[in-house]
């Protein structure tokens, strides 16, 4: 198991048990010895998630932001927590940093069409 992996298992295995702040300690004092950005984007966006689930939008959108900036302009694979992302950055960011997101995602659209999904959410959304 590489330390990436280990990373994320000890966050798992701890938010397992509702322990998330001791997850996102856990996550934030082992980021510094990864090399690779893609791996520390995705460990950046899991803090995100964990203070998502911890109702602190703020601190959420700001580890969202910190990893996606991380790969901003690198090839990046949809996942189906982007929609959600996306909407909290909405929610919680000035005008302007959430119009860049969304521009960036939309520009993903051309190289994986599933990116189109984060869209779709907020019509829904605003129909309902």
């Amino acid at each position: 198991m590489n330390r990436y992996e280990y990373i994320v298992y000890k966050a798992l295995f701890l938010e397992l048990f509702k322990m998330r702040r001791k997850a996102i300690r856990s996550i934030l004092s082992r980021i510094h010895k990864l090399e690779d950005k893609r791996e520390i984007s995705s460990l950046y966006i899991n803090v995100g998630m964990l203070y998502h689930k911890l109702h602190e939008n703020t601190n959420a959108c700001n580890y969202f932001i910190k990893g996606l900036t991380l790969i901003e302009n690198d090839r990046l694979d949809y996942h189906p927590q982007f929609p959600k992302i996306l909407q909290i950055i909405r929610e919680n960011e000035c005008i302007e940093v959430s119009n860049h997101w969304e521009e960036n995602f939309k520009r993903r659209v051309r190289d994986d069409r599933r990116f189109s999904k984060c869209f779709k959410y907020n019509v829904e959304r605003v129909r309902k």
